[in-house]
């Protein structure tokens, strides 16, 4: 009898592969349908996130737009800016050119007078005007000579471009060589027997007397030694004559004061209200002038005041106001002709 064939593994396999086809089925059917879907949705917190960043992104885009809009702002200012600065460049072209035109003009000058240098020498009698009606006198005499700018030139204009010129130009101006010379007429003419103090005065005064002493004019060595000085003196600043006769008050009493001047002052003890601090008008001259003498006649009530006064333009009123002052005190008062002395 023939032996029965196995086919238990055979079927056990099926049997296996069933059970599993089943587990899958059972499992497919339990599990939720929705757990494979292919798009799940994103946490409320993630999109929370991502609304924040494009909030942040769109914020940024405006602020960019604003920026670029205040750029085209600015470059717009920045054209007119240059229109206008191109236009100061031409009109400070003009100023360059005509400040070249004035120093080709003081340098000409210049070289005219190395041509011609000014030496300084004693006052000659022998050519000397006679100046009618203003004669030295006293037994102590007080002379004095403004050194302003304004005593370079009688025109205000070439009183400035002569401002920022060399001192060789500014004491070689025929305006100052008039008033040194003028100077030198009142040393010499100024009795033997009298004594003297001699100075200048601008926005301070200088006396030249060491010590403020008085000097005999018959020490005639010492009286050329200090005279001299006047020779050295730069016409240059303002003019303060309140405080020229404040500081003659350091002196001993005296009889009578000359001053070569060529206008009112510009300068005081104090500003009137009618002056700035940029320019001096004519009412404030005149009220910084009545300042002055009203000093002079309250502290030098038995002295004359001598005014020997040179011509400038644009101070009408003042020789007028200085002849009525030296009037009051019993002095002279004289405009000489430009050729004088």
């Amino acid at each position: 009898m023939k032996k029965r064939s196995s086919y238990s593994f055979n079927i056990s396999f099926i049997d296996i592969m069933a059970c599993g086809l089943g587990a899958i089925a059972l499992i497919l059917v339990l599990v939720k349908d929705d757990i494979f879907d292919a798009s799940p949705m994103l946490p409320a917190s993630e999109i929370e996130v991502v609304s924040l960043e494009l909030d942040e992104l769109i914020k940024k885009n405006s602020n960019k737009e604003i920026e670029l809009s205040k750029l085209q702002e600015d470059f717009e200012k920045s054209k007119k800016k240059n229109t206008k600065t191109q236009t100061q460049i031409l009109s400070s072209n003009k100023v360059i050119k005509t400040l070249k035109e004035s120093i080709k003009k003081t340098e000409d000058e210049i070289k005219k007078i190395e041509k011609d240098k000014f030496k300084p020498s004693k006052y000659d009698e022998k050519i000397s005007g006679y100046l009618s009606g203003c004669n030295i006198r006293g037994n102590k005499v007080v002379l004095l000579l403004d050194n302003s700018a304004s005593m370079m030139h009688k025109k205000i204009v070439d009183i400035i471009r002569l401002s920022i010129s060399g001192n060789n130009l500014k004491i070689n101006t025929k305006k100052w060589k008039q008033a040194t010379r003028a100077f030198s007429w009142m040393v010499e003419k100024t009795p033997n027997e009298s004594s003297l103090v001699m100075g200048v005065y601008n926005e301070e005064l200088e006396i030249f007397n060491k010590n403020n002493s008085w000097i005999r004019k018959n020490n005639q060595s010492e009286v050329d030694l200090i005279s001299s000085k006047v020779f050295n003196v730069v016409p240059e600043k303002g003019t303060n004559l309140f405080k020229a006769f404040e500081g003659l008050r350091e002196l001993d009493p005296f009889d009578s004061v000359f001053i070569i001047t060529d206008g009112m002052p510009t300068y005081g003890a104090k500003d009137p209200r009618s002056c700035n601090q940029t320019t001096a008008s004519p009412k404030c001259r005149k009220d910084l002038f009545n300042q002055a003498i009203g000093y002079f006649y309250k502290n030098f009530p038995k002295t004359s005041l001598n005014i020997i006064f040179l011509p400038l333009e644009a101070d009408s009123t003042a020789p007028f106001e200085y002849s009525v002052a030296a009037h009051k005190t019993g002095g002279c008062f004289i405009a000489p002709s430009k050729d004088w002395p």
